[in-house]
């Protein structure tokens, strides 16, 4: 530092007043806006000469008089990359594969709907069965985010699958040109339609007139351009900072002196815009004429318009294979992306459905143990009472055969029964006193029809 001072090394030089900085921003932002107006009007040149070329055709339809008739250098390079990936052929194959994987996505969103509702069934089921002993959380608030998100997934499928047929439609319209594109640019520029001998639109002295004044044309841009990149570049070395502290106002002199001649050197650039728009003008009237010339021989040549048009067509082929491209490929990447989300969300589902199984099966366990055991019933013959044991042993049945008893005729009653009210003693209450009762045969068909004082089973007496 010592060393600095000493060799007269000043660190307040460098220092600038606040309103020196003021009258130079003042300063900067005038020559800002003599750069933009600048740059304005070779962007407003640009801009007409473009417009220009392009009603008259040019300098595309210089191709159509080439005399080697080859395909233009940019159709060429195109055609080239498209056949290069497969051509048309390709395309075809990428909108058939891009519909498949969409039909997947369908049937993999089907796939997680149905296991939603058999596990939503299942709950229901065993929620009406058992009412409110069923303390477990219902399958459907559960599942709520996962039917959000495939109801989502399912809108999008939808849409897909509509722009998937207008890209078949878009690409059943434009199959007659799509299919010059399975053809390198060799075998393209063998088909391009060939001017007679002697009649080529190149030999023409209008034709070579045209190439002149488009190369002059684009030199004359080239101008216009250099001279804005150079004007800018100045700008950026511009400072004049230094000039306004020691001459300016801050000094005690003026700033308008200073300000228009650093303004002064930007005068150069706008001469050479100026000059180039007007070299412009006059190359435009020159290619209107010449191509008034190179019109009406081309009008004269029927060769030309077909190579016209075989070069449009060419272009319609390529910006359509273009625009499918990127389509399709939106489409594949939309359903590799849709189906890692459609496989994230079936393993959700397959793990909720295997808790909530395994949830449910303790559950009723649980409810199982909790039931009280039947009553007992036991297991003895309706005629015999609860409270009397059954027998140890069971006589097998006796077969029903007729009982024939043979009562004597003399013999004694061996049951006498007793006096009847209104019968006197020794009558029978059905036969005459006195009277023998008559031989008579008594038959019972079946046991069961014997009195009730006979046992339930067992021989007769």
């Amino acid at each position: 530092r010592d060393s600095a001072l000493d060799s007269g090394f000043d660190p307040f030089a460098s220092l600038v007043p606040l309103t020196v900085l003021e009258d130079a921003s003042v300063y900067y932002a005038s020559r800002d806006d003599v750069l933009r107006q600048l740059g304005d009007e070779v962007e407003s040149l640009d801009s007409t000469a473009e417009a220009e070329l392009f009603a008259m055709g040019l300098p595309h339809a210089l191709a159509a008089c080439d005399d080697d008739a080859k395909l233009p250098a940019a159709l060429s390079e195109a055609v080239a990359r498209v056949h290069g990936s497969g051509g048309a052929a390709a395309l075809g194959e990428m909108l058939a594969n891009v519909k498949q994987k969409t039909k997947d996505l369908d049937s993999l969103a089907m796939s997680i709907d149905a296991l939603l509702e058999v596990e939503e069934g299942a709950d229901a089921q065993l929620h009406q069965q058992h009412g409110e002993r069923w303390a477990c959380v219902r399958s459907s608030a559960l599942t709520a985010d996962a039917r959000r998100e495939l109801a989502q997934t399912r809108e999008e499928i939808a849409q897909a699958e509509a722009a998937n047929e207008a890209l078949s439609t878009h690409h059943a319209d434009h199959e007659d040109c799509l299919s010059l594109l399975d053809l390198d640019a060799g075998a393209l520029a063998g088909r391009v339609p060939q001017a007679e001998e002697g009649s080529r639109l190149a030999d023409l002295e209008c034709v070579g007139d045209i190439r002149t004044l488009l190369a002059s044309l684009s030199s004359c841009s080239e101008t216009r351009t250099a001279a804005i990149a150079e004007a800018r570049a100045l700008a950026e070395r511009d400072d004049i900072t230094a000039q306004l502290v020691y001459r300016g106002e801050a000094a005690g002199g003026s700033n308008e002196p200073i300000f228009e001649r650093a303004l002064s050197r930007y005068e150069k650039f706008r001469e050479r815009v100026s000059q180039a728009a007007q070299l412009q003008e006059e190359l435009l009237v020159a290619l209107k004429t010449s191509n008034e010339t190179f019109a009406d021989a081309r009008d004269s040549d029927p060769s030309v318009p077909a190579r016209e048009a075989f070069f449009a067509k060419i272009d319609r082929a390529l910006r359509a294979h273009t625009e499918l491209e990127s389509q399709l490929l939106q489409g594949l990447e939309y359903c590799g992306a849709a189906d890692e989300r459609l496989q994230a969300l079936q393993q959700t589902v397959v793990s909720l459905a295997g808790a909530r199984a395994v949830e449910r099966d303790q559950l009723l366990q649980s409810l199982q143990q909790e039931e009280p055991p039947p009553p007992f019933t036991p297991s003895v013959p309706p005629s015999v009472p609860p409270s009397v044991p059954p027998p140890a042993f069971e006589a097998p049945p006796v077969p029903a055969v007729p009982l024939a008893v043979t009562v004597p005729e003399h013999a004694p009653p061996l049951y006498q029964p007793p006096p009847v009210l209104g019968v006197s003693p020794g009558k029978s209450s059905i036969h005459p006193a006195g009277e023998p009762s008559p031989r008579k045969t008594v038959q019972w068909p079946d046991k069961a029809h014997q009195p009730q004082s006979q046992p339930p089973y067992g021989p007769p007496p």
